[in-house]
């Protein structure tokens, strides 16, 4: 880890708050939970970190006013919780296991990476794709060839009319026609 000497003091002061403040999060959280009580203690956990961001979870805990921390280091201290630390390079002393594993955390945060995508896409009003409506695209697109005017191609205006239809939308060609050729390589011969 690298530190920025003019900000050295401060820096180690928040990492020090950080980290001492992570092991009274998981604490807390194990209390929330039910640790030892709730058979269901990691699943309700996961869930909730799952759908719920740092600064969130924080908020929700009162990290801030319990523990006399700022904002940034009251969410950092949540991460750590989740991640642990096992530095034995710098700040040792500090050493606690994470809540969940690595690969446990990294799973969670491509799933919320994953929510996010999909939440900005549909608030920038675009589609998202089933995959029951790729592969009904694909079957259609394969069950179209020779039905236009060229017998060894794609008939677009068929495969429009019965997508349509088989799944009671309005979408246009063009549209299909994007959400097939970005998807194709879900279809390949291989698989």
């Amino acid at each position: 880890m690298t530190l920025n000497p003019p900000l050295k003091k401060e820096q180690l002061g928040a990492i020090n708050a950080t980290l001492a403040t992570a092991p009274k999060v998981q604490k807390q959280l194990k209390e929330k939970f039910g640790y030892g009580e709730n058979m269901f203690f990691d699943l309700d956990l996961i869930e909730y970190r799952i759908h719920n961001s740092c600064k969130d979870i924080a908020q929700d805990l009162n990290v801030v006013s319990l523990y006399g921390v700022k904002d940034r280091t009251a969410e950092d201290a949540v991460g750590s919780a989740f991640r642990g630390y096992d530095s034995e390079e710098f700040l040792p002393e500090y050493q606690f296991e994470g809540l969940f594993g690595e690969q446990l955390n990294d799973l969670i945060q491509e799933s919320r990476r994953s929510i996010n995508i999909r939440k900005s896409i549909l608030a920038q009003g675009k589609r998202l794709w089933s995959l029951d409506e790729l592969v009904s695209l694909h079957e259609i697109r394969e069950e179209s060839v020779g039905k236009g005017y060229r017998k060894n191609q794609p008939c677009w205006n068929y495969i429009t009319e019965k997508f349509n239809e088989r799944h009671g939308t309005d979408l246009t060609k063009r549209k299909l026609e994007c959400a097939y050729s970005y998807n194709k390589h879900l279809f390949s011969e291989e698989e």
